[in-house]
């Protein structure tokens, strides 16, 4: 379970995502008003970060993509 806190207008409420485990990555599934959301984080091990891909579901049930995020260590 995933809580995100929405500052940016899709919902001013805490919205739950639900996520699934498949190899290296987990994928939330936020229900929101306007349709489901989508937050799927990889594990990358060679290069040691995660990818973050934000996506959302068109209403002709295309996927869409938002965003796209890698977090990376400090060293």
């Amino acid at each position: 379970m995933l809580h995100l806190f929405d500052s940016f207008g899709v919902t001013l409420k805490p919205v739950q995502g639900i996520g699934e485990r498949k190899d290296n990555s987990i994928r939330f599934k936020f229900d929101y008003t306007v349709g489901p959301w989508f937050n799927t984080f990889t594990w990358e091990p060679g290069r040691k970060s995660w990818k973050n891909m934000i996506t959302f579901e068109r209403k002709d049930g295309s996927e869409g993509t938002f965003a796209e995020k890698e977090l990376i260590p400090i060293r």
